[in-house]
């Protein structure tokens, strides 16, 4: 029982550390992802704002 224990407290412990690893390198993709959606915004605009002009 005891030897159990030992072993779910080591599991436990070992389990964060990749939840957090994970998270730092979620990060780095939601700034690609902000970057890349603010240019997709900036074209989108653009492409708007010519057809506009185009139209007239």
């Amino acid at each position: 029982m005891f030897k159990r224990k030992q072993m779910n407290s080591k599991e436990k412990e070992q389990k964060p550390p990749p939840e957090t690893t994970c998270r730092k390198s979620d990060s780095r993709p939601k700034s690609d992802l902000r970057k890349a959606a603010q240019e997709a915004a900036l074209l989108l605009y653009l492409w708007l704002f010519w057809y506009n002009i185009k139209a007239r």
